[in-house]
């Protein structure tokens, strides 16, 4: 529910009665900054985030905003308290926070958290899915891509999603003979109720 106010006065006057609405929170943080006030923008986040401390949304505006003045300390704390202790993180922060190291400390840094994310036992194949295409698409690196893709199917060859996702990677290398390779492996595995999203995988990527 994306409202637009005149925060001078409606805006104030909104977050009386929508206290616990990230979306206020959000469109008076982002007029803010829009007015070139960003240290009341920063303000209104911290605000926010205090009243609504469970709000992965802010959180990641609020982190955006600091790195992009350049506040790349700051931006970081932010994504390691999305983070938490890093066990019970969601597939979401683990990529966020990937990418920003990315933006903010280059490849090698990137990799190394992947490296420690992917061993945490609530580490889905989202992770692995992102980190790959990452590489891929701005790394250009399709050899890195590959091995990590490579890597998911120890643990989620019974993921029929992350299948046609590696399915989809070797589809833009035209390697068509490692997509029958790999479905073939994963039929074996698949209990039948399972593979009848991969036998029609084929058919879907003709048309």
């Amino acid at each position: 529910m994306l409202m637009t106010f005149s925060f001078n006065t409606d805006g104030i006057q909104c977050l009386m009665f929508l206290y616990h609405y990230p979306d206020i929170w959000y469109e008076y943080a982002t007029w803010h900054a829009k007015c070139g006030s960003i240290d009341s923008a920063i303000k209104v986040f911290q605000r926010a985030l205090k009243a609504l401390p469970d709000s992965a949304m802010l959180g990641y505006a609020y982190a955006e905003l600091e790195e992009s003045r350049g506040a790349i300390q700051s931006a970081k704390k932010i994504y390691e308290s999305l983070l938490g202790d890093g066990v019970n993180a969601t597939a979401l922060a683990h990529i966020q926070f990937i990418r920003f190291l990315r933006r903010a400390e280059g490849v090698e840094a990137a990799r190394k958290y992947f490296l420690d994310a992917r061993k945490s036992p609530n580490c889905t194949y989202h992770v692995y899915v992102a980190y790959a295409m990452m590489a891929f698409c701005l790394d250009k690196d399709p050899k890195m891509a590959h091995n990590v893709f490579e890597a998911g199917l120890k643990r989620f060859m019974c993921e029929p999603v992350y299948i046609l996702e590696y399915a989809d990677f070797l589809t833009r290398l035209n390697d068509d003979r490692n997509i029958r390779a790999l479905f073939e492996r994963a039929l074996s595995s698949l209990p039948p109720e399972e593979s009848v999203e991969l036998l029609v995988a084929p058919v879907r990527q003709s048309y």
